[in-house]
């Protein structure tokens, strides 16, 4: 009897490699840039001391940090290890970056204090040079197979004298006597806490002001000594290490130059790293290598460009994963292709993004399954949601926003229906305008994208002067992202965990910035500029609405056309051998109802052709009276609602002509009578689910634009759309089944 199987093994971590993880390289996706970059750090292991300076650029999301993952899952799997230290830099000086370094190495303190004591090993064995003592105990003093702190304490040597003899080595080392002290201090306990808080860019304790550090390392480079003497001292036992800075983009900056002094110091610093034996990836957007000084930038070796994770490595990824299962019995189910691709396009290939979310799939989906398809990509993305974000997503966007000193407004309504809702109003100085923030959960499908195209359509109705922020909390499509950004005029904030906050402070202060124009010529071109960006975003809504009825009303016609081949047997003939038609009473009221709707179409095309042939001086105008009319929430639903009028009078008419036809007086009263009514049933009941009050509303929105000013005279000429196509059964039926019918059955 077989076991009900309680579930599968999850072979994607449920924490995904944001922080510099190592990543198990037989595992790895090896993508063109981690296949040369493993290629490099794989001939630095095998190589002698010398060490390498790699510089890793791309874009966000392009698999940067990850390249750094594989590379410390190469350090570990090393024989011997290789220790490896990441440090993401969130400053933008390199004081900022040696409190990141520092955080990374201290959680690996005891390889410091190693290397220390390793070069106070040297100084005593020096000391003790060709003395019998010297020459038994020299060879393993300097093979670090005696503490040479213990040896000096049981032997009651001259403990201040050597470590004065180590300080200034240290200080030949690292050219700062503070930094060459505190790492002194680090044989002697009770000190590691000062030490390591003043080497974090802190102020010196009392206990280091004692020992001549009276300041902070304040300056850039001071903090690039600091970091290459803790390289060294690491290196010193003739230990490599790995070492990665991510994110420099933050640090080297086009609008904050290095002095020259900080960029003696940087050159000084990747040297003695190379010297040293450390392994020195430098990670950051392009951006970041072009700010680098030319003088320093020729110590910089090899440099790799990233790019995103492609279907291919994606399906390499989760192949690989599935295949590590050491039970392959409870090893999860394939993706299909298609969720692969899914997978592409909502993470927009960054690699942990990928993991993040596969993870969600396995973890949603049932043991019987057999493949995991599109169905679990919604469950997945709305679980990423919920743990990512959780409920106080909405706290924490108030909260990154009142700390900017902004005037916020939550939950404001611009207008009546609930689309008209917006998260958050930020107001610029006046009050006048602002920045509207929409938040969505996950823009996935064409629903999705319907519903938010919805929203921003009516918040901009409201807030024809304001500007529109969408900020999606998970997940977003690339082809929604493109659709979006052509109708807000800027690209939707994805929300990161831990950095939403920044990244929204940072947005909104960009739009607000261009409201407050402190020139009045320059504040009113601003202005002009963003009814412009609205102007062209509607003049794409236009267009794609105007090849969108084009296409239906071709459709339509064609599709008429092949019914009408297919269903309708030829004309019966009449006694003259003319095709019979309905009584011309019947067909003038068909004709008057197809020539109406006709006539709307054709008023739509007019609307097109005047904006579009409009000379440069109305252009202006012309512009802003079709974006008045198309703003109109009901204009497209209205276009599709005559097109589907069309077709079914075209159908009503071809069908009563096929009854007409076989209709005989003896049987007008039976069976054909029957029919009849079931056809102008058909027909009342398909208009009662057509919003025919909106073919009014299109008459009204698509009035000439030289007719602007006479806009509510054409209220006057209502079409009244219920009276003509919805009882236009009854008209019919009453006209082929009446007095009237009668009297022509009897002539």
């Amino acid at each position: 009897m077989t076991t009900p199987q309680a579930g599968f093994a999850n072979p994607f971590p449920s924490t995904a490699n944001a922080s510099g993880q190592p990543v198990d390289p037989d595992l790895a996706v090896h993508t063109p840039a981690v296949t040369t970059a493993a290629a490099l750090f794989d001939a630095f292991l095998r190589g002698g001391q010398q060490g390498e300076v790699l510089a890793v650029i791309g874009g966000a999301g392009t698999g940067k940090t990850y390249l750094s993952g594989v590379l410390r899952g190469m350090a570990d799997q090393a024989q011997p290890p290789v220790r490896s230290f990441y440090a993401q830099v969130s400053a933008t000086s390199f004081q900022g970056v040696l409190g990141s370094f520092v955080r990374a190495v201290k959680r690996d303190e005891s390889t410091v204090r190693a290397g220390v004591r390793h070069l106070f090993a040297q100084v005593v064995a020096d000391a003790l040079g060709d003395s019998d003592l010297g020459r038994h105990l020299g060879p393993e003093l300097r093979g670090g197979k005696l503490d040479p702190v213990t040896l000096v304490q049981r032997m009651r040597l001259d403990r201040g004298a050597y470590l004065e003899t180590l300080t200034t080595r240290l200080e030949q080392l690292t050219d700062h006597p503070g930094i060459a002290t505190a790492l002194t201090l680090l044989l002697r306990p009770g000190f590691d806490h000062a030490v390591w808080t003043w080497l974090a860019g802190g102020e010196p304790a009392g206990v280091l002001r004692d020992r001549r550090i009276a300041a902070a390392l304040e300056s850039d480079a001071d903090a690039l000594r600091a970091m290459g003497a803790l390289i060294s001292v690491i290196c010193a036992p003739g230990r490599k290490i790995l070492l990665t800075f991510d994110e420099l983009e933050r640090t080297f900056r086009a609008d904050r130059p290095l002095t020259e002094e900080t960029t003696t110091a940087l050159r000084r610093f990747l040297a003695s790293a190379v010297n040293a034996g450390a392994f020195v990836v430098l990670s950051g957007f392009t951006s970041f290598l072009e700010n680098v000084p030319e003088d320093v930038r020729y110590r910089i070796g090899p440099t790799i460009q990233t790019s995103p994770f492609q279907p291919e490595d994606i399906q390499q990824l989760v192949n690989t994963s599935r295949e590590a299962v050491r039970d392959q019995a409870t090893a999860p189910p394939p993706f299909s292709p298609k969720v692969v691709e899914h997978l592409a396009d909502l993470t927009a290939g960054v690699p942990r993004l990928i993991v993040d979310l596969s993870h969600r799939l396995v973890r949603a989906t049932r043991p019987a399954t057999t493949t995991i398809d599109e169905a679990a990509i919604e469950t997945a993305a709305q679980a990423y949601v919920e743990e990512r974000h959780g409920a106080y997503f909405a706290e924490e966007v108030r909260r990154a926003l009142t700390e900017q000193g902004w005037k916020v407004e939550p939950n404001r309504y611009v207008g009546l229906s609930q689309d008209s809702h917006v998260d958050f109003w930020v107001a610029d100085t006046d009050g006048g305008e602002g920045c509207a923030i929409l938040v969505a959960e996950n823009v996935i499908g064409a629903a999705d994208v319907n519903r938010q195209r919805d929203r921003i359509f009516t918040v901009k109705e409201g807030l024809p002067t304001g500007e529109i922020l969408l900020v999606v909390k998970g997940f977003l499509a690339q082809g929604a992202e493109r659709e979006l950004t052509d109708l807000t005029g800027r690209r939707p904030l994805v929300a990161q965990p831990g950095r939403i906050g920044r990244d929204l402070g940072r947005t909104v202060r960009a739009i607000l910035a261009s409201f407050e124009a402190h020139d009045p010529v320059e504040r009113v071109g601003n202005r002009l500029d963003r009814l412009g960006q609205h102007q062209a975003t509607m003049h794409g809504y236009v267009a794609q609405l105007a090849l969108s009825m084009n296409e239906l009303r071709t459709a339509n016609e064609k599709h008429l056309a092949e019914i009408i081949g297919r269903l309708q047997p030829p004309e019966p003939q009449g006694a003259q051998g003319t095709p019979a038609h309905l009584p011309p009473a019947v067909e003038a009221m068909l004709d008057d109802a197809q020539h109406v709707l006709a006539e709307l179409l054709g008023r739509v095309d007019t609307l097109f052709t005047d904006a579009l042939h409009a000379g440069p001086d109305r252009a202006r105008d012309t512009r802003m009276a079709l974006r008045a009319r198309l703003r109109q929430r009901n204009t497209a639903a209205a276009a599709g609602v005559v097109a589907l009028l069309q077709r079914l009078i075209a159908a009503f008419r071809e069908e009563l002509r096929l009854w007409y036809a076989e209709e005989s007086p003896a049987g007008a009263a039976g069976r054909d009578t029957r029919t009849l009514d079931a056809l102008c049933q058909t027909y009342s009941v398909a208009c009662e689910y057509l919003p025919l009050f909106q073919l009014d509303e299109l008459r009204h929105v698509t009035a000439r634009f030289a007719d602007v000013d006479d806009l509510p005279t054409e209220r006057t000429t209502e079409i009244r759309a219920s009276e003509l196509f919805g009882n236009l059964a009854g008209r019919v039926q009453t006209e082929l089944t009446g007095p009237t019918a009668m009297r022509r059955r009897a002539t």
